[in-house]
């Protein structure tokens, strides 16, 4: 009922569920992509996740400050930004490349990550009525359908078109996300005015 009547919120979850599922595949597809490197994949795979980690760890809060004093539809635009930078690399490195190509890549999508989950929460807060922020919030979760989807869509454009397509095919959806983020902008303030007037 919540989706339904409120649109600005409907393409927020949308959007939501478009990234959280071209997200899920730095942790699961990159990972079966990366194993036909044998036993190497190992040897590149664990300095990503310590990458990623270290840099939600350490930039977190300068990130976020730097940031600020900017609108929440720029920093959204910034996290995509982030996550499309990742992805058209990890579609270009050559799979006996240099390794340090992919953890180039890894330190662009984790800024991107760290930029762009937290203002999931504000978009979220931001449009829930005051009486309503738990269904709001409750309502979210329906983003995890990206989650479930993202292993099972990823290991078929894997096995039947390659990395490339995979990884391509993921900053496509990220640019259909970006403009599922500025209609929900736009509805939120044509609400507001409507609200208002």
């Amino acid at each position: 009922r919540v989706l339904r009547k409120d649109r600005a919120f409907l393409l927020l979850i949308l959007a939501n569920a478009l990234v959280m599922y071209s997200y899920l595949h730095q942790e699961t597809s990159l990972v079966q992509y990366l194993n036909q490197l044998g036993e190497r994949v190992v040897q590149i795979y664990t300095p990503m996740i310590l990458n990623n980690a270290s840099i939600i760890v350490l930039l977190q809060f300068p990130i976020l400050k730097l940031l600020s004093k900017r609108t929440l539809l720029f920093r959204v635009y910034v996290g995509l930004a982030g996550f499309m930078g990742a992805f058209v690399m990890y579609g270009f490195i050559p799979l006996q490349g240099p390794v340090y190509w992919w953890y180039v890549a890894t330190v662009i999508l984790s800024i991107g990550e760290v930029v762009l989950f937290p203002t999931f929460s504000l978009l979220i807060d931001r449009l829930a009525p005051d009486d309503m922020r738990g269904t709001y919030f409750g309502a979210s979760g329906l983003g995890a359908i990206g989650v479930s989807l993202s292993p099972l869509v990823g290991g078929v454009l894997l096995q039947y078109f390659g990395g490339a397509a995979l990884f391509f095919s993921t900053v496509a959806v990220l640019w259909v996300a970006a403009w599922l983020y500025y209609r929900s902008e736009g509805a939120r303030q044509q609400a507001k005015i409507t609200q208002d007037g």
